[in-house]
């Protein structure tokens, strides 16, 4: 009898033909097979490092920034910084040929998406900052 198939992991088309997959897929314990899954992991790290730059940076120009709002940004902002913390110490456990491949393969996604959207924000949600209480910056 032959051992059942692992149907814990939906194959990404991204890993043989190069294509952006989704970044915001969940992370499962599974190592990356492929440079594709490579990509979409360093995706969700460079999201993180964006996403901690966006919120330093409001909270820095907010006259107010210990309020609710702060922290409840900071709240969702953490949920994001241990995927992306978690998705690191998944990566750093990679042979080098492999990370250096899909690093490789994260480069041109964003060279080519940036081609094709001059001016694109690369961060998730990126876009104009939330104004803060008051609506004072």
């Amino acid at each position: 009898m032959s051992p059942a198939p692992d149907v814990s992991r939906t194959p990404n088309p991204a890993d043989s033909d190069g294509a952006p997959g989704s970044a915001d897929a969940p992370v499962g314990a599974d190592a990356p097979v492929g440079a594709g899954d490579v990509a979409d992991r360093i995706e969700i790290i460079a999201r993180a490092d964006q996403s901690l730059a966006d919120e330093l940076d409001w909270i820095g120009s907010c006259r107010a920034p210990v309020c609710s709002e702060t922290v409840e940004r900071l709240d969702a902002l953490l949920g994001r910084l241990r995927t992306g913390a978690d998705v690191r110490v998944t990566l750093a456990s990679l042979e080098p040929a492999l990370l250096a491949s899909g690093a490789a393969l994260w480069v041109r996604r964003r060279s080519s998406a940036g081609r094709q959207q001059p001016g694109a924000a690369w961060s998730a949600g990126a876009g104009s900052a939330p104004t803060p209480p008051g609506g004072v910056r």
